[in-house]
């Protein structure tokens, strides 16, 4: 679970570097959950789950400021039990 949610932010994360508007990711239902708060705190635009090739995957699409600066500004993922926030 916690590789697929670390897995999915980077994705996220060189999305927005790259200036990408949408990525494709795999689907998860936690992937969903998190894709959901993203959602309602601003930080991505929004999501649409499909099927490609047999497999569901999420369409994320991203997020910029008018700037055309990404809305995610710095992303850590912090995975030792001892530093966790």
């Amino acid at each position: 679970m916690n590789v697929y949610i670390n897995d999915l932010l980077i994705q996220i994360k060189n999305g927005l570097l790259k200036y990408k508007h949408t990525i494709i990711v795999p689907y998860s239902s936690n992937g969903i959950m998190l894709l959901k708060e993203l959602r309602k705190n601003g930080l991505i635009r929004g999501f649409s789950v499909s099927s490609k090739k047999k497999r569901k995957v999420i369409e994320v699409l991203l997020k910029y400021t008018r700037d055309k600066y990404p809305s995610i500004s710095e992303l850590t993922i912090v995975s030792k039990i001892e530093k966790r926030v």
